[in-house]
Formats: structure tokens, C-alpha cells, sequence
């Protein structure tokens, strides 16, 4: 597994966790449920715009691998904006065809949670890894002035 599918694994899980706390405060508060349904919407059109994005990452890598090993077409590749931008709208107009099921302002915040949610955990990822290539190289040290 490597870094990319790790992150796009623990997104999809961390969103779905987020839908269902949503969709448990829907039935308990009936009457905020048009600000969890909208929140559900937001955040699971965010989700599919960055495994979208990360498919084209994926993409571009293997394009520029085999590119450089003179494999490969000169072909462009972008990263999928149009189809996150159709997504996101879609998502936007939803809310506004019906406001009784789901709320627009709730929609419109949690279109980012999942690229938050992505940068959060990099950051998180990024610390973890700092700390044990740290404690690793103290091992090493140590191990060395006993030698």
C-alpha cells in the first residue's frame, strides 16, 4: 500500500464515520435534519473530488515514469478539473431544486472537509514519520556509544 492509497483509505473511512454521525443527528434533531443532509452532501462530493484527484495524481506518475523511461506518449494529461467543478456545482444546485431536504450553507462548508481532512492528515503523517526516524536514529546513536 503505498502513500497515496493509504491517505484516499483513511479519507473515504474518516467521511463515511462523518456521514453516519450525521445521518445518527438527523434522527435525533429532526430539526436540523436539511443542515445534516446537506453536510452529508458536502462532504461525500468532497470525498469523490479527491479520490478523483488522486486517481489523476496516479496517472500523471505513470505517465512521467514511463515518459522518462521513453516509454511512453507526450500525451497532456490535466489533473480533472472539469469534473470536479461539474461535481461541486452539481452539488451546490442540489440544495437550491430542494432546500426543504437539504441546507446551502451546509453544503457549500463541507465541500472542503475532505481536502481539510487530506491536509490534516499529511501533517499528522508527516509528524509521525518525523518522530520515528528520530527515535530511530537515537537507537542508533545509543547502539553506536555502547559499541
Amino acid at each position: 500500500m503505498n502513500e497515496l492509497t493509504k491517505y484516499r483509505v483513511l479519507v473515504v473511512r474518516i467521511v463515511l464515520i462523518f456521514a453516519a454521525l450525521c445521518l445518527l443527528i438527523s434522527v435525533i434533531l429532526p430539526e436540523h435534519r436539511a443542515i445534516a443532509h446537506g453536510l452529508i452532501l458536502g462532504s461525500v462530493v468532497s470525498c469523490i473530488n479527491v479520490i478523483h484527484m488522486a486517481y489523476k495524481v496516479r496517472l500523471i506518475i505513470e505517465a512521467a515514469v514511463l515518459a522518462a523511461e521513453g516509454k511512453g506518449s507526450r500525451r497532456r494529461a490535466g489533473l480533472g478539473f472539469g469534473f470536479r467543478l461539474a461535481t461541486s456545482i452539481l452539488a451546490i444546485l442540489i440544495p437550491l431544486e430542494f432546500p426543504h431536504y437539504f441546507s446551502e450553507l451546509a453544503v457549500l462548508a463541507s465541500l472542503v472537509f475532505a481536502h481539510f481532512l487530506l491536509q490534516i492528515l499529511g501533517i499528522i503523517f508527516s509528524i509521525k514519520e518525523e518522530r520515528m526516524r528520530d527515535e530511530l536514529a537515537r537507537k542508533e546513536k545509543a547502539k553506536q556509544q555502547q559499541n
